[in-house]
């Protein structure tokens, strides 16, 4: 059967993705997730990914900047 979008308020979807990334955390390690943020982000935003992705504990974090300032 074909999957079909289900509209779902705010909290739920926080919730669903909070479990997925809780199993992903338990079964592989935090070094399964990266974040990649974008170099022209505020501030505010780059401290905030950074922080959670420490939180979460990957070392996998990396701006855009070296991927795209060639």
């Amino acid at each position: 059967e074909k999957a079909k979008f289900v509209r779902i308020s705010l909290y739920e979807a926080l919730d669903e993705i909070a479990e997925k990334l809780k199993r992903i955390k338990e079964k592989y390690g935090g070094e399964a997730l990266g974040i990649w943020a974008s170099g022209r982000s505020a501030h505010d935003g780059r401290y905030l990914n950074k922080a959670f992705a420490k939180l979460y504990g990957t070392p996998n974090y990396e701006k855009t900047g070296p991927f795209c300032n060639y």
